[in-house]
C-alpha cells in the first residue's frame, strides 16, 4: 500500500475510501496492510485498528477513540479523541429508526407534539420538530460539553 503525502497530510485509497492520516503518523501507520473493516473503520490484521494505534492505545485499555465527526476513514489527530466509553456514546447520531430524524426527539403520539429528551431526562414538548431538537441540543451542550452530538451543530457543516 501506497501513502501519499500533500503537505501535512497523507492519504491512502482502500478500494473508493480515502483515509486521512497526519503526514508525521505515516511512520506508525506505513509498516502495515490496511482495510475497511464491517463497521467502516481502517483496521488491519496486524495490530490494533488505525485510530487506537494513531493515539497509541493498546488491546485491553478502557479508553476509546472517538471520531469527532463521525468520519472513520480521517484518522487525523485533529479529527479524533480519546474518550471515555461514556463520552464516546454521547457524540452517538440520531438512531434511523425513530419517530424523528434528530437525535433526542421523537413524536408523543398521545399528546400530538414533540418530545426532547436525553435518556430519561424530559426537556420538553414541542410543536415543532425543529424546536425541540434546539432543545435538545442546549440542554446536551451543557450537559455533554465537547462530545454532544448536537443536531444542528458543526459536524453538520
Amino acid at each position: 500500500q501506497k501513502w501519499t503525502i500533500d503537505g501535512d497530510i497523507a492519504f491512502l485509497f482502500i478500494g473508493k475510501t480515502k483515509v486521512l492520516v497526519d503526514a508525521a503518523d505515516v511512520a506508525i501507520v506505513g509498516k502495515y496492510r490496511w482495510h475497511i473493516d464491517g463497521n467502516d473503520y481502517v483496521g488491519s490484521k496486524q495490530c490494533e485498528p488505525m485510530h487506537r494505534l494513531i493515539l497509541g492505545l493498546k488491546k485491553g485499555d478502557p479508553l476509546e477513540v472517538d471520531h469527532k465527526y463521525h468520519v472513520n476513514s480521517d484518522n487525523r489527530r485533529s479529527q479524533i479523541r480519546l474518550a471515555t466509553s461514556s463520552q464516546n456514546k454521547m457524540n452517538r447520531r440520531a438512531k434511523k429508526r425513530g419517530t424523528s430524524r434528530f437525535k433526542g426527539v421523537h413524536w408523543d403520539n398521545e399528546r400530538k407534539k414533540w418530545l426532547a429528551q436525553i435518556k430519561s431526562t424530559y426537556i420538553g414538548r414541542f410543536d415543532s420538530e425543529e424546536s425541540a431538537a434546539a432543545a435538545y441540543d442546549a440542554v446536551a451542550s451543557r450537559r455533554f460539553g465537547e462530545f454532544a452530538y448536537l443536531n444542528f451543530g458543526a459536524q453538520h457543516a
